[in-house]
């Protein structure tokens, strides 16, 4: 069974993140409060795979808790990662 996970649910204002990268096979963000999360490529599908220059670009979107890989594309919701609960 799939889960559907609300990209408009409550988010507290430190687990959004501030910045992005992929870098040695991670998927890096920096959170509002500093804390780094770096989540392994081979975790996503759509990533796992990619060429390395289709993962040059990471944006953040919806107030930082989406990272979006627009050369893939492929997106990543940050609260499923920090353990969220689905809605």
């Amino acid at each position: 069974m799939p889960v559907n996970l609300d990209p408009r649910a409550e988010v507290a204002a430190e687990d959004r993140a501030t910045a992005a990268e992929v870098r040695d096979g991670f998927l890096w963000l920096t959170l509002a409060d500093r804390c780094r999360l770096g989540a392994p490529l081979s975790r996503f599908a759509g990533l796992a795979d990619a060429a390395r220059d289709r993962l040059a670009r990471v944006e953040l979107e919806d107030d930082g808790t989406v990272a979006y890989l627009p050369d893939v594309p492929e997106w990543v919701y940050l609260p499923a990662l920090l353990g969220y609960p689905p809605d």
